[in-house]
């Protein structure tokens, strides 16, 4: 991943060691953490059920996605996210101003992550195994 990713992990791996010990966490900035609140707190739930749906698909494909961690992450653009298992990230994006921000978009990014980098987030749990990864 880019210099930058990394240095931003490090700066809050020094503040707070805990703060990735999760096995998946979207870190949001700010433009896209209120679209996303939006998504999630709908009455049909748009941002719940594209989650939903990717973790159905994946486990078609005998790929577990466990618990996704939503986060914002002040370090970044306010158009920008990462998925990260624990410390690793897997995936970056800034999005153009000119594509539209929504929950069903980044699940369809998790989803294309996940399906491509399964093998290395195994490893990654591997790696972490005195936490429960799966």
């Amino acid at each position: 991943m880019s210099e930058r990713m990394d240095q931003i992990v490090q700066n809050e791996k020094s503040k707070n060691p805990d703060f990735f010990k999760e096995p998946v966490t979207i870190f949001m900035g700010n433009d896209i953490i209120s679209v996303i609140a939006e998504d999630y707190l709908t009455e049909d739930s748009i941002g719940v059920k594209s989650l939903f749906n990717v973790r159905s698909k994946l486990s078609m494909q005998e790929i577990v996605l466990p618990t996704v961690r939503l986060r914002d992450l002040m370090e970044l653009n306010p158009r920008e996210f990462i998925i990260v298992s624990y410390d690793i990230v897997l995936y970056q994006e800034d999005i153009p101003e000119e594509k539209e921000i929504s929950s069903v978009y980044l699940s369809e990014k998790l989803e294309e992550t996940f399906r491509l980098k399964y093998a290395e987030y195994l490893k990654i749990c591997a790696d972490n195994s005195g936490d429960t990864a799966l």
